[in-house]
């Protein structure tokens, strides 16, 4: 139930970014997509990569490059002081979580119509 989860975030999110991405002028139609995605689990490498290799397979023009590091929390900060905001990033739901929503990090997609995780 929890990689079903997972996996299915991990789509909902890409597919998202990957909607704001294919928009961008600095992409060329023949080009992938390139997603930065950013996670804190170091225990969970290697299910992403598993579930990124399934995503890719299904979506050709899309590539993914996980970021783990040792010590997230610092890493995620000054990579956002430095104006360097991964396309995806998965939080533990300690406080890095609500400093960061607090500072407006991240875009609520709730309120987006037409977006496959919006109920009809």
């Amino acid at each position: 139930m929890i990689r079903a989860r997972g996996r299915a975030a991990l789509s909902v999110c890409l597919t998202v970014v990957l909607l704001g991405a294919c928009g961008s002028p600095s992409q060329g139609r023949d080009e992938p997509v390139t997603l930065d995605f950013f996670q804190f689990k170091p225990e969970a490498v290697e299910t992403f990569d598993k579930l990124i290799t399934g995503f890719e397979a299904e979506h050709p023009g899309i590539r993914v490059r996980q970021h783990h590091v040792p010590d997230p929390d610092t890493a995620i900060r000054a990579r956002l002081v430095k104006d360097d905001v991964p396309d995806v990033i998965t939080l533990n739901g300690a406080s890095t979580f609500g400093e960061l929503a607090s500072a407006g990090v991240f875009h609520d997609f709730s309120s987006e119509s037409g977006r496959p995780w919006r109920s009809t």
